[in-house]
């Protein structure tokens, strides 16, 4: 595998744990201020919240640190490899501890639970602990080699002036998007695909290309590259496209209804019924239309590119 996809890819996998890492703590923060607490433990209600708290905001800091650094490698920042390598051995460590404790101690055992179940369980929890410490070896293995020195050290060196305030601003859109696609894979949100109804396993499938196809065009415009800036301009285009047909094709009546009842159920809450399905549709084109166009009038600034021709091998 091309150092360049690795490296990419971890980039992508930061990502994904910082944006898992917040979205977990933001529901932790909410549930500690509007659910009630029972004052049933030795320990202040009021004391448990703040403890509660304080362990939310470190979840996030965690999270946006993740975040941050896989923007970095996706950006080619000096900073963000570092910043990896220190993650990966805390990763590292701490996995190894935990699959070591696992393996050596005694499991806590509940006498009302099946046997059986709790080995399921201590085996999923190993599982993760080893994931976690394989996943940190493999960072500490893969940023220390110096074909990783080199990649970060020309993506540092080009000049970045040369990128348009937007193409970077349409390139941190798509990475937004990939963020907000990969959580709509994970909770499964029904949604419609060129005319299409989806839900369960297939919107999981579909909002798991659209993440990594976000996320690979934004980070290829961060870098000028033109293939990045050609296919962010068909994928714009297929999305219009998309908007047009979901909107306006045959049987929409029948479409429309069957995707708000689902989104009804999946919400759990009573929605109007869709109206002025031509406003939608026009209003999709036209968020579609400016980035293309912003694309083609800055396609000079791509002739260069910041990252260069040959700097992905």
């Amino acid at each position: 595998m091309p150092s360049w996809i690795a490296i990419r890819t971890s980039g992508v996998i930061a990502v994904a744990i910082g944006a898992a890492a917040l979205f977990v703590a933001a529901l932790m923060i909410l549930g500690l201020l509007l659910a009630p607490m029972r004052d049933a433990s030795a320990i202040p209600p009021a004391a448990l919240r703040a403890i509660g708290m304080a362990a939310a905001l470190l979840l996030g800091a965690c999270g946006a640190w993740a975040a941050c650094t896989g923007a970095g490698i996706l950006r080619r920042r000096s900073w963000a490899r570092i910043s990896i390598l220190l993650a990966a051995a805390v990763f590292a460590v701490f996995g190894c501890m935990g699959v070591f404790i696992l393996c050596f101690a005694p499991f806590p055992m509940d006498s009302r639970v099946d046997a059986h179940v709790t080995e399921i369980v201590r085996g999923g929890i190993l599982g993760l602990y080893g994931l976690q410490a394989a996943l940190g070896a493999w960072w500490l293995i893969l940023f220390n080699r110096q074909a990783a020195k080199l990649y970060f050290a020309a993506g540092a060196a080009a000049t970045r002036e040369a990128r348009p305030l937007s193409v970077t601003l349409i390139a941190w859109c798509l990475m937004a998007g990939a963020v907000l696609a990969a959580l709509s894979a994970v909770v499964r949100v029904p949604g419609m695909f060129f005319g299409m109804v989806i839900t369960g396993w297939a919107a999981m499938g579909v909002y798991s290309v659209f993440a990594a196809v976000e996320l690979y065009l934004g980070s290829g415009l961060l870098q000028l590259e033109e293939s990045a800036r050609i296919g962010s301009v068909v994928f714009f285009v297929a999305c219009a496209a998309h908007n047009l047909v979901s909107f306006l094709g045959p049987g929409q009546d029948q479409r429309l209804r069957a995707w708000e009842a689902l989104l009804r159920g999946f919400l759990r809450i009573e929605m109007p019924e869709w109206r002025g399905v031509w406003v939608s549709a026009m209003a999709g084109v036209v968020l579609a239309a400016i980035p293309v166009w912003f694309l083609i009038r800055r396609r000079a600034a791509f002739a260069s590119g910041v990252g260069g021709g040959g700097g992905r091998g």
